[in-house]
């Protein structure tokens, strides 16, 4: 695990952020070389067993990455690990893409069909000119807590300091900025922000005392439980978040529904195994983040397991949250309605012929 600090200037940052966004959307091209794929599949589960509604025409091969090591994407991750993807006739390659910029060069350039991120990437894509759109969701709310080092006990005690994020635009660096604003501090001139790579980077940086907050997600935040300073639990705010979401360009899902339906269905069964299964989600969740304590992957399950809808369906609530955040940066975002970045019907479709309940025992 690396504690190397990647330092910007905030604002400089976020223009380069920017300005990526705007090359990958004219150039529709980018590459993101895959890491080692994820182990193969468990047998079968007693769980989650619903059969596809009917024998798909054929097998369709298609990579299906994710933007965060965090719980908050163990439905996908069980999804695969337990089959139900392949028996949807999806061979997935379910992988590990660093960063959202990368993310959406790879989706603008036909490499990545569907992929499983945050909300604020879809939208900042979307306010850059791209046409994504979220079909399913993995989380309702935030499922974060920021911890402080030494002397910071509170939010009000990092005037001044430096706090940790993965990078600029990330999940991580809106629920900073929302919990910053809340306590009365302006993210931009009261604190250091400062992008370190991921989740796991961000503890390494407290360790090192290279940053003296930051926010961490399940299984990590467990890890700091009993060294650093909870500075505020989001689970316990009423913000409404989408943390993890499967997305897809509209085009794509307008040319590819009956596609696109089969990986729904493989999700659905995904999340409901999740949710009844917990040892088998503990096991899968441990492979995909190299996490072996039974007490964290405890924790972590019960912490998805409470913002993990059986009907995973896009809130508008939620959108707006990120709306409102890159008004800032976007001025078209004052004028966005929720409902443009979204498309629910599939899961919708899967709740309304009863799917959905069937995989629940």
């Amino acid at each position: 695990m690396s504690s190397r600090l990647i330092v910007i200037a905030p604002r400089q940052a976020r223009r380069a952020a920017a300005a990526a966004l705007a090359l990958a959307l004219s150039a529709c091209a980018g590459n993101a070389a895959p890491p080692p794929g994820p182990p193969s599949a468990p047998a079968a589960s007693p769980t989650a067993s619903a059969a596809p509604a009917t024998a798909p025409p054929s097998r369709a091969r298609m990579r299906i990455p994710f933007t965060a090591i965090s719980i908050v994407n163990a439905p996908l991750w069980v999804a695969q690990e337990g089959g139900y993807l392949a028996e949807e006739g999806i061979d997935a390659d379910v992988e590990y893409i660093a960063t959202s910029t990368t993310l959406t060069q790879a989706m603008l350039s036909g490499e990545v069909a569907i992929a499983d991120s945050g909300q604020e990437a879809l939208v900042a894509a979307d306010l850059g000119g791209a046409d994504l759109v979220a079909i399913a969701v993995g989380t309702d709310r935030f499922i974060f807590r920021i911890f402080g080092a030494g002397p910071v006990r509170s939010l009000a005690d990092l005037r001044g300091r430096r706090v940790g994020i993965t990078r600029y635009g990330s999940t991580t660096d809106t629920v900073t900025r929302l919990m910053l604003k809340r306590a009365g501090l302006d993210p931009d001139r009261d604190v250091s922000i400062l992008q370190v790579g991921g989740v796991p980077e961000i503890l390494a940086a407290l360790q090192s005392g290279s940053i003296d907050a930051g926010a961490l997600s399940p299984p990590t935040m467990f890890r700091a439980a009993a060294d650093y300073n909870l500075l505020v639990d989001t689970t316990q705010i009423d913000v409404y978040f989408h943390q993890a979401m499967l997305i897809t360009p509209r085009a794509y899902l307008a040319e590819n529904e009956p596609l696109v339906r089969r990986v729904i269905r493989g999700y659905l069964r995904g999340v409901a195994r999740f949710k009844q299964d917990e040892a088998f989600a503990a096991s899968v969740t441990g492979k995909y983040t190299q996490t072996d304590d039974a007490d964290i992957l405890e924790q972590s399950w019960a912490a998805e397991d409470r913002v993990l809808p059986r009907v995973p369906l896009t809130r508008p609530d939620a959108i707006q949250v990120s709306l409102d955040e890159a008004a800032g940066q976007y001025p078209d975002a004052r004028n966005r309605s929720p409902s443009d970045f979204y498309d629910n019907r599939l899961v919708q479709e899967q709740d309304a012929n009863g799917f959905i309940a069937s995989l629940y025992h």
